[in-house]
């Protein structure tokens, strides 16, 4: 219930955005923004309380938290890649904003490594020592 309620957040808040985003050249960036900052935290708080809900105790977990971090950065790099591949052809990226997309990219695939890398040695780990009674 949590994903469908959080994929339909989604969708009402990036449809208005990605909508008036083309009306006003000088303020594009504010709708833009604001679609990639509702999309990262809806993405992060979507996954922590799903992934909070349905395990057997109802604390935060390290693992939920990761992958809720993942989460926030994959989705805001998703929706930044959306708005910056359908910018109008009047409008030139400046060297800032090339500057923040490769930085960002750099960032996005060190914690998407992190995740899968921790994520590898935990599960490594529990098997190696067997299970715990």
């Amino acid at each position: 219930m949590w994903l469908i309620t959080t994929a339909l957040l989604d969708l009402l808040i990036i449809g208005p955005t990605v909508s008036f985003a083309g009306r006003t050249e000088t303020h594009y960036w504010y709708y833009a923004m604001f679609g990639i900052i509702s999309t990262g935290l809806i993405a992060f708080f979507g996954i922590l309380i799903h992934d909070v809900s349905r395990g057997t105790e109802k604390t935060v977990q390290p693992q939920s938290m990761r992958l809720a971090v993942t989460a926030l950065v994959t989705s805001s790099y998703i929706a930044l890649l959306g708005f910056m591949m359908f910018i109008p052809s009047d409008i030139a990226l400046n060297d800032v904003a090339k500057s923040i997309l490769t930085n960002l990219t750099g960032i996005v695939g060190t914690v998407i490594a992190f995740f899968f890398g921790s994520s590898a040695y935990i599960e490594g780990q529990a098997k190696r020592n067997g299970p715990r009674s």
